[in-house]
């Protein structure tokens, strides 16, 4: 009686988580992942890893761990990267193409990012942070949420305007960068360049292969989670675009650049 009561409970739990992701709306995918990132689903609640090219659900929390980075592209080719330690909400996402209902709302907690508009109405688009709200037209947006609370935004490509909800409405052009005191005050914004001071955001400081490759031999002893394993990938510090690595060096077994900034090295 007791075996048959834990079946039954058992394939009821698995029923109910089974159904929990079945019903969960995907809204984009995981394209690239550095160390370790995780996703908690709306109506789960537990939170777990996501790799490259895991689902990305409506109503996700996504989170990074320290050193860690992810990059989410979504359905209208709009990206989203979390730099170290970092945690944001999907909180609204409709797209039906050019012709259907369209919205996207990302609520940033805390952290770093760097945001690229695609093809999701501008004027649908909102990205917000613990103190405003941030518009944007045609934009590559990054943003550092500090443990205290203060903010920095700067505008690295196109334009938009930042909102406090407390009378300030403050437009923001290609090149300005503003700070937001603790309080949600918005200062007057300086067109200077901004670094966020993680790789993953800025796509520039250089870290050397060994401070992120995880040996097999680590994998196999359980210290990371055994995935299959992914290409290397690297910025080319030239171009400043994303590509494979071009054979250079030999570590963990496979050949790679390490010439360039070198991400992720497993999914």
């Amino acid at each position: 009686m007791d075996s048959t009561l834990s079946l039954l409970s058992f394939l009821l739990a698995a029923s109910v988580g089974f159904g929990t992701i079945a019903h969960a709306e995907n809204v984009g995918e995981a394209t690239r992942v550095q160390r370790y990132a995780f996703q908690t689903l709306p109506q789960a609640g537990e939170k777990a890893p996501i790799y490259k090219l895991d689902p990305v659900v409506k109503n996700a929390r996504l989170e990074t761990v320290p050193s860690g980075a992810l990059e989410v592209t979504f359905t209208d080719g709009s990206r989203l990267t979390l730099g170290s330690a970092s945690s944001v909400v999907v909180d609204n996402y409709v797209f039906g193409g050019a012709q259907g209902a369209a919205g996207q709302t990302l609520k940033m907690t805390k952290g770093l990012f760097r945001f690229v508009s695609g093809s999701m109405p501008k004027d649908q688009v909102k990205l917000q942070t613990p103190s405003v709200t941030i518009g944007i037209r045609g934009t590559i947006v990054k943003i550092k949420i500090g443990d205290d609370n203060s903010e920095t935004i700067f505008f690295e490509h196109g334009a938009g305007f930042i909102d406090n909800g407390k009378g300030q409405n403050v437009p923001m052009g290609e090149g300005d960068m503003v700070k937001i005191k603790p309080d949600g005050t918005i200062d007057t914004p300086a067109n200077k360049d901004w670094s966020a001071g993680d790789e993953a955001v800025d796509y520039a400081s250089i870290r050397s292969a060994s401070a992120i490759m995880v040996p097999t031999a680590a994998r196999a002893a359980g210290m990371a989670p055994v995935r299959p394993a992914e290409p290397m990938w690297a910025i080319n510090n030239r171009t400043r675009q994303w590509r494979r690595n071009a054979p250079s060096a030999t570590c963990d077994g496979v050949t790679r650049n390490t010439r360039d900034v070198l991400l992720t090295a497993h999914s």
